[in-house]
């Protein structure tokens, strides 16, 4: 429950700006895992 009360705490523009910097956290870290793993299978072909 300390998630909820620590957004409930927030107000809405910083929610936003939390939830757009996970975001960008979540897609470049996609980003880098899958360029790693093309990277990987590219060397083991």
């Amino acid at each position: 429950m300390g998630v909820i009360s620590f957004i409930g705490g927030l107000s809405l523009v910083e929610v936003v700006i939390l939830g757009f910097i996970t975001l960008n956290v979540v897609l470049s870290g996609f980003y880098f895992i899958r360029h790693s793993v093309k990277k990987a299978t590219a060397k083991t072909e």
